[in-house]
Parts: structure tokens; C-alpha cells; sequence
């Protein structure tokens, strides 16, 4: 059935796992009734999703400060494997190609106002906070967002800042609207008092 919908290749992931960790290719019923049970390992709910060809790893982060959703800057992950794979995003070295990054991504305008738009509507939209990276996938079929990352590594500071000394300011700022959120929802009302809790149980049969 899978097959048939989605059509070959077709990527095997877990559902709730990060880092490229337990993700397969698929090119052939036979390798998918492999790495199915091989993903299940990682978790008891998988994604089975159609692999796009061709796609660019663009990725954009955002945070919230004095009323408005700050964008960064965008980047592109390469990797010289299929796909981008957690050597390629933590362990570098000669035999690895460690993340290479271009920062600014190389994308024509268009697709970058659409990215940074997306970016903004979700981030409001679901009422995030602090910092969180969105993982897009770009093609020729169109822009899809592959990944919220709502802890980033290293926070991101790499798509604000051009040198960590530069973190100082940005970090002051998520810390001041840390404390802005912390005051507006210490003045909510987090408890009710009610009775229904206080009910007869004796004639309760055990």
C-alpha cells in the first residue's frame, strides 16, 4: 500500500527521534519490509514519507523580543551522503564532511521571503518562545518544512551572530523577555477551589 501511494524512494523514520537517527531509504518493497522493523527499534510510531529528490537543507531560526519575531538569517547544510546524516551534523573530522554550512543560504529571493515568512506564521501560530529553528526542504516541487526544532544546539546563535561574543546581546534579550513572560503568567489565575472532590464514598462498593 505504502509503495503504491507514495511511490520509490520512500524515507523510513521515527516519529518522535531527532538527529537523523534511525532513518532509512527505501528504493525497493524489499528494502522497505527491512528497515520498517528496523525503525520500530527507535520508536513505537514511525513516518513513511515520499523522498524528494534534489532537496536543499535550508534552515531558519526565530525568537521573540519586545513584541515582534526576530528571523535570522538563513543557512544550507550540505552533506555529501543521500541524505543528512548525524555524522554530518555533530561529529566533522577528515573522513566526515561536520556539518558544512553556507550562511547565508544561496537561495533566489523569492524562496527566501517564503521561508521567513512561514518561519514567523508558525512560530505565532504555536505560541512559541525563546528560540526554535525550522528545517525546510527546498526543490523543484516546492518548500517543505521538515523539522521544528524548538532546542536548537548551540541555540543558534551561529544564525544571529556573526562570533559567539556577539551571543552576549542576543542571550540578554531572550533572558529579559524570559522574565516579561515569567511576571505576565505569575499574575494568571492557577488555582480553583471547588468542592467536587469532597463527595461521599462510603457507599462506594469496593
Amino acid at each position: 500500500y505504502l509503495a503504491k501511494k507514495l511511490g520509490f524512494p520512500i524515507i523510513v523514520k521515527p516519529a518522535k527521534l531527532g538527529s537523523s537517527i534511525g532513518i532509512y531509504t527505501a528504493n525497493s518493497i524489499e528494502q522497505l519490509l527491512t528497515v520498517i522493523p528496523l525503525a520500530f527499534n527507535y520508536d513505537d510510531k514511525i513516518i513513511c514519507e515520499k523522498k524528494l529528490r534534489n532537496a536543499r537543507d535550508i534552515n531558519c531560526a526565530a525568537y521573540f523580543f519586545n513584541g515582534k519575531v526576530h528571523i535570522s538569517k538563513l543557512e544550507e547544510c550540505l552533506s555529501e551522503n543521500e541524505i543528512l546524516t548525524f555524522e554530518d551534523k555533530y561529529s566533522g573530522g577528515e573522513k566526515t564532511v561536520g556539518a558544512k554550512r553556507k550562511c547565508p543560504a544561496e537561495v533566489d529571493q523569492s524562496t527566501a521571503e517564503k521561508i521567513i515568512e512561514y518561519t514567523q506564521r508558525i512560530y505565532l501560530r504555536a505560541d512559541f518562545y525563546g528560540i526554535v529553528r525550522f528545517d525546510f526542504l527546498v526543490c523543484e516541487n516546492g518548500i517543505f518544512l521538515n523539522e521544528i526544532n524548538s532546542v536548537p544546539g548551540s541555540m543558534a546563535y551561529y544564525l544571529f551572530c556573526d562570533k559567539f561574543a556577539d551571543f552576549t546581546s542576543l542571550l540578554s534579550d531572550l533572558i529579559e523577555e524570559g522574565k516579561r513572560r515569567f511576571k505576565r503568567e505569575s499574575n494568571l489565575i492557577t488555582t480553583f477551589k471547588s468542592n467536587v472532590l469532597k463527595g461521599d464514598f462510603k457507599s462506594v462498593k469496593k
